[in-house]
């Protein structure tokens, strides 16, 4: 019996799950967005080497280090406009 492949126009695009959320201190709204498979990739890479502790650090401490680099990350890649443009930047 012969099965046959689906074709790439027959694939569905993935949608993100997307939430509209109201932020006064900005003064208005902004989506927030779930991360695709390479943004999630990313950032479970991000958060390993932000993680790892630096000689004498403990635990604790690279994880609140880590926050510095991971936090505006998170940010730049799940919080956007209407354009789908990120509101805040990595830096």
């Amino acid at each position: 019996m012969t099965v046959a492949t689906i074709t790439r126009d027959q694939l569905a695009p993935v949608a993100l799950p997307t939430e509209v959320l109201d932020v006064p201190a900005i003064g208005g709204q902004v989506i927030v967005r779930g991360m695709s498979l390479p943004q999630l990739l990313a950032f479970t890479a991000a958060r390993r080497v932000a993680s790892t502790p630096a000689d004498g650090e403990t635990d604790a401490q690279a994880a609140d280090r880590a926050s510095g680099t991971l936090v505006p990350l998170l940010l730049h890649t799940c919080v956007v406009l209407d354009d789908g443009l990120p509101v805040y930047s990595q830096a």
